[in-house]
């Protein structure tokens, strides 16, 4: 039951929704003829389980991918969230909180743009986060943002170098090892990159941009196996794919996927 009010608003009593949803609203004033003008109201109770990737590139080129439960698109106001340090303090960005508006895949499933790492700063006047660990936390009904434990690191951009082969057959899945400076205690790390990164190696055609196939990498150490053995990794490892007819074709490489 609603109530009209002298300022010429309604006001309703939100019921007790039992699932995350966005519902439309509609008005009645004679129980019968509804408004249908379209307004919506959002049933949220959000809570990330994890956050992928992890190592986020620093030319704020990244796209996460939150996943958990309880997601609800509403208004841009009322869907953001906000990066912080990993003892709870909101980072800052130019004039502001840094923050951005999700957009919601489904109930359990939405994408965040992330920030260049030198726009992020401890405080208004500080050093950017650097290589420091920090949090992406979603506001809740309240307004807030609930926390959580997951951390994002910048990487520092590795350097590949010389490739092991120039050429393969078109049918054929070659391997190609790339000699990298994967900038080892100057911004990233061992542990971290173990953990988190998902090389993939990106072959684009020279003659048509639109052809791309993505196929998996490893990094690992020269000699093969020596990694874990008092050696660092200093190169990724790739196939070709198999391409169907002569061409050329550049080659990239991701930490993240």
């Amino acid at each position: 039951m609603g109530k009209h009010t002298d300022s010429g608003t309604v006001e309703c009593v939100i019921p007790k929704y039992p699932a995350p949803e966005t519902l439309s609203v509609d008005v009645s004033f004679n129980d019968q003829d509804y408004t249908n003008d379209g307004v919506k109201f959002g049933f949220l109770d959000p809570y990330v389980l994890g956050i992928e990737p992890r190592l986020i590139s620093p030319h704020g080129t990244t796209k996460l991918n939150m996943t958990g439960y309880g997601f609800v698109q509403l208004e841009e106001t009322n869907s953001l969230v906000v990066m912080k340090s990993t003892d709870d303090r909101e980072l800052q960005c130019p004039n502001t909180r840094c923050d951005k508006v999700y957009r919601v895949h489904d109930e359990h499933s939405v994408e965040v743009d992330t920030f260049d790492q030198a726009t992020m700063r401890t405080t208004p006047d500080g050093e950017t986060i650097g290589f420091e660990p920090f949090n992406v936390n979603m506001m809740n009904p309240d307004e807030d943002f609930t926390r959580n434990n997951i951390d994002l690191h910048y990487y520092k951009d590795p350097v590949f170098k010389t490739a092991s082969s120039q050429f393969a057959y078109s049918n054929e899945e070659k391997p190609v090892i790339i000699d990298t400076d994967f900038f080892w205690g100057d911004g990233n790390n061992v542990e971290s990159f173990t953990k988190y990164a998902t090389f993939t190696c990106r072959f684009t055609s020279v003659n048509d941009p639109s052809k791309q196939v993505v196929t998996s990498a490893i990094m690992e150490s020269k000699p093969i196996g020596a990694y874990g053995k008092d050696r660092k990794p200093d190169q990724i490892r790739c196939r070709t794919p198999k391409w169907g007819s002569a061409d050329t074709a550049n080659v990239e490489v991701s930490v993240n996927g």
